[in-house]
């Protein structure tokens, strides 16, 4: 039997519903702005904890269903961990949360977590919603 922690904010069903591998971000060296697409900023796996971010405008971005073969329904999640910062999570170039409008951030306060489900792609654009823990 494996036995994991719970981070503050997700629920005991989130977690046994996992399918991948859990990655622990420290944003102080990973982005250096509030950008999207910035420099290491597109999330590795679909489960990111984010444990440290110096300063504030720090910013993550979906990864790109085109170039990870990605399906309708795909899931990734955030949880912002004793962070000390808001997080600003970008969709891919060209994408959209929410229906926030093309490109714009969804942002996500410490000790909450943010999933995000994939409806449809294009060759140029993608379209998610994010669900907010309480």
């Amino acid at each position: 039997m494996t036995l994991r922690g719970i981070p503050q904010g997700l629920g005991v069903g989130q977690m046994n519903a996992i399918q991948g591998t859990v990655t622990v971000m420290t944003l102080t060296t990973l982005a250096t702005g509030d950008s999207q697409n910035a420099t290491g900023s597109v999330i590795p796996s679909d489960f990111v904890i984010v444990t440290t971010a110096d300063g504030t405008n720090k910013g993550i971005t979906l990864p790109d269903p085109n170039k990870y073969g990605g399906t309708p329904g795909d899931c990734f999640t955030v949880v912002n961990s004793a962070s000390g910062q808001t997080l600003d999570i970008f969709p891919p170039t060209g994408g959209n949360i929410s229906a926030a409008g093309a490109n714009t951030a969804s942002t996500l306060v410490v000790n909450k977590t943010k999933a995000f489900y994939l409806v449809s792609f294009t060759s140029t654009t993608s379209v998610w919603v994010a669900s907010a823990s309480a």
